[in-house]
């Protein structure tokens, strides 16, 4: 019997920059990730937490439209 084993990442996608806001993606592992799918258990960040994540580089305001979507795929895909 085979273990199937998902892992789920987060796509943050949102707008920031200059004037002209431009759209920008980014991928959140869970947090505590382990390379060990069946030693570890996936707790994802919340919008807050990706929201204060981005704006500590992109300023406080400065991150707009942030959407949070999930990209899942089994370990047994690779």
């Amino acid at each position: 019997v085979v273990a199937s084993c998902y892992l789920f990442v987060i796509i943050a996608t949102f707008k920031a920059g200059n004037k002209r806001k431009t759209t920008h993606s980014h991928l959140f592992l869970p947090k505590e990730y382990s390379v060990d799918p069946y030693a570890s258990v996936f707790n994802h960040h919340t919008e807050a937490e990706v929201l204060a994540y981005l704006e500590t580089g992109w300023g406080i305001g400065n991150v707009e439209d942030l959407q949070l979507s999930f990209l899942h795929g089994s370990e047994d895909d690779h």
